[in-house]
């Protein structure tokens, strides 16, 4: 999946297919934004861990220990131990930084694509919560809390953005309600 960082460098690139369907599209849908959230969360993961560690572990790294991927460097259960100690933090600061370069690069992406292509009608759709479903484990609740509150500056800073590029014809569509909804259902 694309972060912003990785689609500002493909509307940019007019080599890229990207950059060259975009003057001839007349709907652009973009769902964008949980992997800069991620990727920001696996970088403050790498971060607090080393400190506390004394070790150099990457982003990719926690990532592939938080997956319980073969070879990780750290045991799933003992990162997954460790998030639960840190998101609090990460939601409440850690995340301050990389929505405000996630709300800097969707504003330009926008301009982007209306400056491409003036008349296209641009659907943006906010994000949905991916662990929605651990709310209901007594186990999970206080994770799934937190994530929630993540997301929802993910969709603040989405609705932020696009009121900052002053783009016209931009719909954000709403998947987190239906997603959310799904979830309390069972």
């Amino acid at each position: 999946g694309e972060t912003t960082a990785s689609l500002r460098a493909k509307l940019a690139d007019s080599g890229s297919a990207v950059a060259q369907a975009v003057p001839e599209a007349s709907l652009i849908t973009l769902t964008i934004g949980g992997n800069d959230r991620m990727g920001a969360l696996y970088q403050y993961l790498a971060d607090a861990y080393n400190s506390q560690n004394g070790t150099s572990l990457t982003a990719g790294q926690v990532q592939d220990s938080l997956l319980g991927t073969a070879g990780a460097p750290v045991a799933q259960m003992t990162m997954l131990l460790f998030l639960a100690g840190q998101l609090s933090a990460f939601v409440e600061t850690g995340m301050t930084a990389a929505l405000g370069q996630f709300t800097d690069n969707l504003t330009q992406i926008l301009k982007d694509l209306r400056a491409a292509n003036p008349t296209a009608q641009i659907v943006l759709t906010n994000q949905y919560h991916p662990y929605g479903i651990l709310a209901g484990s007594a186990a999970f609740a206080s994770l799934a809390t937190q994530f929630d509150a993540g997301v929802q500056a993910l969709n603040t800073a989405i609705a932020g953005a696009v009121t900052a590029s002053g783009v016209e014809n931009v719909v954000v569509a709403d998947v987190y309600t239906p997603f959310a909804q799904a979830v309390a259902q069972g």
